[in-house]
């Protein structure tokens, strides 16, 4: 009964112990671009190696699950961490055992053997097995059949006196795997969930000014900053609004950017893009490009813009109560040497040149490349 309720307690304390490890991991994955999640993971790791082993020791006088922070480093984090953190696991083993065992050379050389088929393995698994759970199953498998063998050859640290040990040590690091995939996934909707709110729009589900201010004036658009950046905006959208109220005009909102996405799909589906709601009734397009193809490119925007406008009236016209039209002002970015600020607002005044020209058409900035 006691050696039930030890081993019990061991298994509840190491998953209390992985869900606040995965916690506080999980929380500081906000701050990938920083260098805190990669160096607070590393010690997090020495730490909860380090715990499991001396909890093993004090309540059931042998090593077991001590694996699982490399199941977790190995689940969560990228190669590089992977082969570090198994590398340093001899050491953390080798200053544990230094403390309350005496290790002959025999012992001393199945640890050796054991920890550099535990760096190959791992390292060849996390390289080749892109699938979590395929990964998650193939790991548990991997340290319950490592820690089998080093029973058979180490004694002193792990006697398991039957397959029914290996049996529940498999289902063990089977069950802290699962574990790590479950809490993973829900963070990860969540992660996504904010992110989205964060980036997107929530009624047209296009991004926001917050995400055009990034792609726009902190780095280059998209992935490539020769761009394109055409500013839309819908004509007499305030009568829309006066007329026939705002779920009208919420309707108009999203049927505007739902064909837009939908005519630039028909067009230049070869090209990146992304598509903001920059105001109330303003979008602005960014179209990735290549200097060499710069008249093509003209020409297929011209194309496209001109599909838009009638697939918006055909749209419109049939589920709205007015018919939507719209004005438009282009401009390149490599025309002011990649000065997104100066391109942003040619476009913006070739938008206004539209509106004072009657609506419903688009126009070009009409200064030539350097």
């Amino acid at each position: 009964m006691i050696f039930f309720i030890s081993h019990v307690s061991v298994f509840f304390f190491i998953s209390l112990m992985l869900v606040a490890l995965l916690y506080v991991y999980q929380s500081t994955l906000i701050y990938s671009d920083h260098a805190l999640p990669k160096i607070l993971t590393i010690f997090l790791y020495i730490g909860f190696t380090y715990m499991i082993m001396a909890m093993d020791t004090n309540l059931i006088n042998r090593l077991v699950l001590y694996f699982v922070p490399l199941l977790f480093i190995t689940l969560n984090t990228a190669l590089w961490k992977v082969i570090f953190c198994a590398s340093i696991h001899p050491w953390l083993l080798a200053l544990y055992i230094g403390r309350y065992y005496q290790v002959t050379p025999n012992q001393a050389h199945v640890l050796l053997i054991s920890e550099l088929l535990l760096l190959v393995v791992l390292a060849s698994l996390k390289a080749l097995v892109k699938n979590r759970h395929v990964l998650g199953f193939a790991l548990a498998l991997f340290f319950a059949l490592l820690e089998y063998w080093q029973s058979y050859q180490f004694l002193e640290i792990i006697t398991p006196k039957n397959l029914v040990t290996f049996g529940f040590v498999f289902i063990g690091y089977a069950f802290f795997s699962w574990l790590i995939c479950y809490i993973d996934d829900l963070y990860q909707k969540r992660r996504e969930s904010l992110l989205y709110d964060i980036h997107n729009d929530t009624l047209t589900g296009v991004y926001n000014y917050h995400q055009l201010t990034e792609d726009l004036f902190r780095k280059p658009p998209i992935d490539n900053k020769n761009a394109w950046i055409i500013v839309f905006d819908i004509d007499y959208f305030k009568h829309i609004n006066d007329t026939y109220g705002h779920q009208e005009g919420n309707i108009a909102l999203k049927l505007f950017a739902d064909t837009l996405e939908t005519s630039y799909q028909e067009a230049l589906s070869s090209h990146i893009h992304r598509i903001y709601r920059y105001g109330g009734e303003e979008f602005v397009l960014l179209v990735s490009s290549n200097p060499k193809q710069f008249n093509n490119e003209q020409t297929a925007l011209t194309n496209m813009l001109t599909t838009f406008q009638q697939n918006l009236l055909q749209q419109s016209t049939f589920k709205l109560q007015q018919p939507l039209t719209y004005s438009a002002g282009i401009s390149y970015t490599k025309v002011y040497q990649y000065h997104s600020l100066q391109a942003f607002e040619a476009a913006d005044r070739c938008l206004y040149e539209a509106k004072s020209g009657g609506r419903n058409t688009f126009k070009f900035d009409d200064k030539p490349l350097p």
